[in-house]
C-alpha cells in the first residue's frame, strides 16, 4: 500500500471513529467520575449548581416553569438568573424526565467534554481539512485542562463545550454564507446564552467580530462591495436567530438588571480576582503539580489549570516556522492578548481593556481570558499537524522546540528530585492524591510525559513522528496528567450513591410550610450532611443564605445595611402578623433589637396604611396552600392587621384578599405586606411573568425549528432532535401539580384498609380536606423530620397494626427505623406521590445486632456536664454490616430539649468524619420519649478505622437520657 493510500485510510478512519476515541479517552482520564466511584467535587458544582438544577427539575415535575425561587436568598426570580439555566433544552428535557441529580450531573459533566472534543475535531477538520489533525487536536481539548480545572463551574464547561461548535459554524458561515451555516450559528450561540457562561459570550463577541472583519475585507478585495450583501445578510439572520432561541436569557437580563445588586461595573480589585499567578504557569507541564494550596498558588485552584497538552502546545509554537493563514494569524495575535490579560494586575493591558472594552468590567477571574488562548493553540497545534503529515513542514522544525521543552521537563524535574519532601497524612485514596507534596505530584506527571517527549524527539529527528505515533503519545501524555489532575479541583471524597441517597429520602415539593422561623432553616449539613449550601432548595423550607452573584439589590440591603432588621425577622415565619408598624423616617436602624423587634414593620417610602394595627394574642394567620409561586394563608383577626410575606418584593407580585386584588406595600426595604381587614379572609400572594411563557415558547420553537431544519436530511440526527423534542414536552405537558394529584390517590388509599384499622397520614396539609370529611379514624401528623414528631411515642406504643400513608411527604430515616424497630412494613401501594405502607407489630425484636446498652435509668446532661453515655467499636469486624444502618437510639426527657447523637470515626488520634445528629424532645409530650437517628454504615466504615459514638448536649440545656443503645440494622432506612 502506498502511502499516500494509507493517509487516505487513516483520513477516513478518524472521520469516522474521531468521536469514539475521544470519548474513550474522557472516560479513561476522568475514570474516578465515569467509574462513579467518586462524586464530582465540592464547591459551586454541589452549592449552586446541582441545587439550582434539582430545583428546576422539582417544578418541572410539579407541573411548573420554574419562576420564582422561594427557598432561598430571601427569594428571587429564578428565571431571571443567568448562572441557572432555566431556559436551557438541556435543563428542561432531562429536568423532567431523568431529573437532575447527582448521576445525571456527572453524567452530563463528562458528556459535555465529549461534546467540546467532537467540536473542536470538527472545527480543525473545517479549517485545515484533515481528520487526523482533527481527531488529535479534538482529544487534546477534551483532555485539557479547563474542563478539569473549571468542573465546579458548570456553566463555564457548558461554555467550553459549545464554544468550538459556534466557531466552526461561524467560519463556515463567512466560507459559503448561507441559511445552513447561519441556523448553526444561531443554534449554538442561543446555547450558549441560555446555558453558558456569559463572560464567554461577551469576550467571544470581539474575537467573532474580528474574524467578520477579516473576511469582509478579504471578500470585498476578492470580489468588490457588491460581493459582501450575502455575508452581511445571512450573519445579520444569524444574529437574529441567536436572539430568537435565546429570548429568555435576553428578557431576564433586561427584567432583572435594575434590581441586581451587581449589575454594573466592578470594582477594580474585584475583577482582578480569579487572575493567573506565575505558580499556575507550571500546570502548562504538569497540572497535578500545582496542588490545591490556594495560598501558595496565589488563585483559586479551579484558575490554575492552564494544562493543554505539552506536545500539542509544542506542536502550536511550531506554527510559528510555517506559513500560517490569514485567520490563523488572527487567532495567534488574539492568543497572546489574551494571554496577556489573564494575568490580571500583572500586566497592564489588563486594567487598559477593563477601563476600555465595553463588557470587561462585567466579570471577574481574567483567567477565562487563557479559554481563548487555548482555542487559539488549539488551531494552531491543527494547522502544524496537518503541515507536518502532509509533507508541508520539516520533522526538524518540530524537533528543536521539542528539545527546548523537553530540556525544560529535565530541569524541573532534577529540581523536585532535590526538593522531595513529606506527604500529608491521609488514608483514602483522595487523601493521599490530595496530600501528594510537589515534588512528588510533579515527577508522577513526568511518568508518562517525560518518556512521550523523549519518544517524540526521536521520531521527529529520524522523520517518523506520524500521525499514529502522535496520537499514541498525545494520548498518553494527557490521558495520564489530566487523570491526576482531576483529584485536584475535580472530584470529591464520596460516591455520588451517597448524596443520591439522602436526595432521594427526601419529600417531592412543594411542601406546605410549618410555621417555623427562618432562621430554623439556615443552610447547615445537619440534614444532606454532605450539602451546606443552598439546602432549602432540597428540603422546601425558607432560607436567607445562598451561593449567587445573582442578588437582588433590595435583599441584599437588607441584609448588608439593615443587620439588626435581617436578623430580626429571621425570628419570624415566613409569612406573620405585624407587631408594630412605623414609618421609615421614624425608623433608626441602630435602635432595633433582634430580640425585640422581630415584629416590627417599616413602611418604605411612598407606601403607608392607615387602619392596620399591631396584632393580638387571638389574632391567626397560616399556610393552607403553597407552590413555589403562590403563597395562600388563612388570617383570622379581631381587627385590621399588617400581614407580611418574607420574599423580595419585584415586579411581578400581586396579592388578593378572598379573590379580590388588594395594594401589596413594600416594607422591611425589601419584603412585601398587605392590609387585611378584620375577621376571617383568605390571603394570596402570587407571583407571575404573563410575557415568560410567551418567551418560552418563541426560545424553543425557535430552537427545535433550526435543529429539524439541520437534520431533515440525516436519519439519525433528525431521530435525535426527535427524541430531544419528545423530553422537552413531557417535561413542559406531562405532569400534573402535586396539589391537583396528591389528594385523590391519599383518598383512595385510605379507603383500601378495614374500616376498624387506624390509618397514620404523613402529610403538610395538601390532604387537609381529604383527611377531614373521611368517615374513619385518621391521624395526620408531620414526620418527615425526626425532631418535631410528637405522635412518635404513641404510635410506637401501639399493639395494633397501623396504615401509614406517606402523602406527599416521605418519613425521615430515623422515623422509619423507628417504627421498625417496634413493626413489619408491608409496602401497599404507591401512586401520584403517595405511599401506603402496612405496619404490624413485631412478635419479637428486630434482628439487628447490638452493639452497645445502657441502663434504662435517665441521667441529666447539663451546662457543666454536658456529654452522656457512648461507646467506642472498631470498624473491622463489622465489615459484613457494612451495607447496613447504624441506629442510635435512647430515651430523653425535659421537654423542648435539644441535644445530638455524636458519631466520630477515628484513626489513631485523628477524627477523620465528624457527624451530630439532632435529638429533641417535643414540647407537648411529658415523660421519656424515644429519639433515635439512623446512619448508612457504607458511609462510616473503614477497615482500619474505630467509630466513638456519644450524646452531647451541645447547646447546654438540661435534658435527660438513658436506655441508649447502638445497633446496626442490616437494611437502609431511605425508602420502605
Amino acid at each position: 500500500m502506498t502511502p499516500g493510500a494509507i493517509d487516505q485510510r487513516a483520513k477516513a478512519w478518524a472521520r469516522r471513529w474521531g468521536w469514539l476515541l475521544i470519548a474513550a479517552a474522557a472516560l479513561l482520564a476522568y475514570w474516578p467520575l465515569s467509574s462513579f466511584q467518586w462524586a464530582l467535587t465540592h464547591g459551586d458544582t454541589l452549592n449552586c449548581w446541582l441545587p439550582w438544577r434539582w430545583f428546576i427539575a422539582s417544578c418541572l415535575h410539579d407541573g411548573q416553569f420554574p419562576l420564582w425561587n422561594p427557598h432561598q436568598q430571601f427569594g428571587y426570580p429564578m428565571h431571571a438568573d443567568l448562572q441557572g439555566p432555566s431556559w436551557y433544552v438541556e435543563a428542561i428535557a432531562l429536568g423532567g424526565t431523568a431529573g437532575q441529580g447527582i448521576h445525571v450531573l456527572q453524567a452530563l459533566f463528562l458528556l459535555y467534554v465529549m461534546i467540546g472534543g467532537c467540536g473542536m475535531m470538527r472545527l480543525i477538520r473545517n479549517l485545515h481539512g484533515d481528520a487526523r489533525a482533527g481527531l488529535l487536536v479534538g482529544m487534546a481539548y477534551a483532555l485539557g485542562g479547563f474542563f478539569t480545572g473549571h468542573q465546579q463551574h458548570f456553566y463555564a464547561v457548558i461554555s467550553a463545550a459549545w464554544m468550538p461548535w459556534l466557531f466552526d459554524a461561524f467560519l463556515r458561515l463567512m466560507q459559503e454564507p448561507g441559511w445552513r451555516p447561519a441556523a448553526r450559528v444561531s443554534l449554538f450561540q442561543g446555547l450558549l446564552l441560555t446555558g453558558g457562561n456569559h463572560t464567554f459570550t461577551i469576550i467571544g463577541a470581539y474575537l467573532l467580530a474580528a474574524l467578520f472583519a477579516l473576511q469582509a475585507w478579504r471578500t470585498w478585495r476578492a470580489d468588490g462591495s457588491r460581493a459582501l450583501g450575502p455575508l452581511l445578510l445571512w450573519s445579520m439572520a444569524a444574529a437574529i436567530g441567536s436572539a430568537v432561541v435565546g429570548a429568555g436569557a435576553l428578557h431576564a437580563w433586561i427584567d432583572a438588571g435594575p434590581h441586581l445588586a451587581r449589575s454594573g461595573a466592578l470594582a477594580y480589585e474585584i475583577a482582578t480576582q480569579g487572575s493567573v499567578t506565575w505558580p499556575a504557569l507550571t500546570s502548562l507541564l504538569f497540572p497535578f503539580a500545582v496542588g490545591t494550596d490556594q495560598v501558595r498558588i496565589g488563585a483559586d485552584p479551579s484558575m490554575a489549570n492552564l494544562y493543554m497538552g505539552l506536545i500539542t502546545l509544542v506542536l502550536a509554537t511550531a506554527s510559528l516556522f510555517r506559513h500560517r493563514t490569514a485567520n490563523e494569524n488572527l487567532l495567534l495575535i488574539t492568543g497572546l492578548l489574551c494571554a496577556w490579560i489573564a494575568v490580571g494586575p500583572a500586566m497592564p493591558i489588563h486594567r487598559w481593556a477593563f477601563e476600555h472594552v465595553p463588557g470587561f468590567d462585567l466579570f471577574r477571574f481574567p483567567s477565562y481570558f487563557m479559554v481563548f488562548s487555548w482555542l487559539a493553540a488549539m488551531i494552531l497545534a491543527g494547522g502544524t499537524i496537518t503541515a507536518l503529515l502532509n509533507g508541508h513542514l520539516s520533522h526538524r522544525h518540530l524537533a528543536w522546540p521539542l528539545g527546548a521543552a523537553l530540556l525544560a521537563v529535565a530541569m524541573l524535574c532534577g529540581n523536585a528530585i532535590s526538593g522531595l519532601g513529606a506527604d500529608e497524612p491521609g488514608i483514602s485514596l483522595f487523601e493521599r492524591m490530595r496530600g501528594m507534596h510537589m515534588s512528588k505530584r510533579l515527577l508522577l506527571g513526568a511518568c508518562a510525559t517525560l518518556p512521550a517527549m523523549i519518544a517524540a524527539l526521536v521520531l521527529a529527528w529520524r522523520r517518523r513522528l506520524g500521525f499514529a505515533a502522535l496520537i499514541t503519545l498525545v494520548s498518553i501524555e494527557m490521558a495520564w496528567n489530566s487523570s491526576l489532575a482531576v483529584w485536584n479541583t475535580a472530584v470529591s471524597d464520596m460516591p455520588p450513591q451517597w448524596l443520591h441517597r439522602r436526595l432521594s429520602a427526601l419529600s417531592d415539593g412543594p411542601v406546605i410550610p410549618d410555621g417555623r422561623p427562618m432562621d430554623s432553616d439556615a443552610d447547615t449539613r445537619n440534614k444532606l450532611i454532605y450539602l451546606g449550601h443552598a439546602t432549602q432548595d432540597y428540603l422546601g423550607g425558607f432560607s436567607r443564605d445562598g451561593v449567587n452573584s445573582f442578588w437582588l439589590r433590595n435583599a441584599m440591603d437588607l441584609e448588608v445595611v439593615h443587620t439588626a432588621l435581617w436578623d430580626a425577622m429571621a425570628r419570624q415565619p415566613v409569612a406573620y402578623l405585624a407587631d408594630s408598624i412605623i414609618a421609615f423616617d421614624a425608623y433608626r436602624k441602630e435602635a432595633v433589637s433582634a430580640n425585640r423587634d422581630s415584629g416590627l414593620v417599616v413602611l418604605m417610602p411612598g407606601h403607608t396604611t392607615t387602619i392596620a394595627q399591631r396584632r393580638t394574642g387571638n389574632d391567626m394567620a397560616s399556610m393552607t396552600a403553597f407552590d413555589r409561586n403562590t403563597f395562600t394563608l388563612a388570617c383570622s383577626t379581631a381587627g385590621p392587621r399588617l400581614l407580611i410575606l418574607q420574599q423580595s418584593s419585584y415586579p411581578g407580585w400581586e396579592v388578593v384578599i378572598d379573590g379580590s386584588p388588594s395594594a401589596l406595600l413594600n416594607v422591611n426595604i425589601a419584603a412585601m405586606a398587605v392590609e387585611v381587614p378584620a375577621g376571617e379572609h383568605t390571603v394570596v400572594f402570587r407571583y407571575g411573568k404573563p410575557l415568560v411563557p410567551w418567551l418560552l415558547a418563541l426560545s424553543l420553537s425557535g430552537f427545535f425549528v433550526l435543529l429539524f431544519a439541520l437534520s431533515w436530511a440525516h436519519r439519525l440526527s433528525l431521530a435525535g432532535a426527535g427524541a430531544l423534542a419528545a423530553m422537552v414536552c413531557w417535561s413542559l405537558f406531562a405532569h400534573a401539580p402535586k396539589k391537583e394529584r396528591l389528594p385523590s390517590a391519599v383518598e383512595n388509599m385510605m379507603v383500601s384498609p378495614p374500616q376498624e384499622a387506624r390509618v397514620v397520614v404523613n402529610d403538610d396539609g395538601h390532604c387537609r380536606k381529604v383527611i377531614a370529611r373521611s368517615k374513619r379514624d385518621v391521624a395526620s401528623i408531620r414526620a418527615s423530620e425526626i425532631t418535631d414528631v410528637p405522635e412518635l411515642k404513641e404510635l410506637l406504643a401501639s399493639s395494633s397494626a397501623l396504615h401509614w400513608i406517606d402523602a406527599g411527604l416521605k418519613a425521615d430515616p430515623a422515623v422509619r427505623a423507628a417504627l421498625l424497630d417496634r413493626f413489619e412494613a408491608h409496602l401497599h401501594s404507591q401512586d401520584g406521590g403517595a405511599a401506603h405502607v402496612e405496619l404490624k407489630p413485631r412478635a419479637s425484636a428486630p434482628p439487628w445486632q447490638l452493639l452497645h446498652a445502657e441502663e434504662d435509668e435517665l441521667r441529666a446532661l447539663t451546662k457543666d456536664q454536658p456529654f452522656g453515655p457512648g461507646h467506642e467499636f472498631e470498624l473491622a469486624p463489622l465489615k459484613e454490616l457494612r451495607h447496613g444502618t447504624l441506629v442510635l437510639d435512647a430515651m430523653a426527657a425535659v421537654p423542648g430539649a435539644r441535644a445530638v447523637f455524636v458519631v466520630e470515626r477515628k484513626n489513631g488520634d485523628r477524627t477523620t468524619a465528624y457527624i451530630a445528629q439532632p435529638m429533641r424532645v417535643p414540647g407537648t409530650v411529658q415523660g421519656a420519649v424515644p429519639v433515635y437517628a439512623a446512619l448508612p454504615m457504607d458511609e462510616l466504615w473503614r477497615a482500619d478505622e474505630r467509630l466513638k459514638v456519644y450524646t452531647w448536649s451541645h447547646q447546654g440545656d438540661s435534658i435527660s437520657i438513658g436506655a441508649f443503645r447502638i445497633r446496626i440494622a442490616d437494611r437502609r432506612f431511605d425508602r420502605w
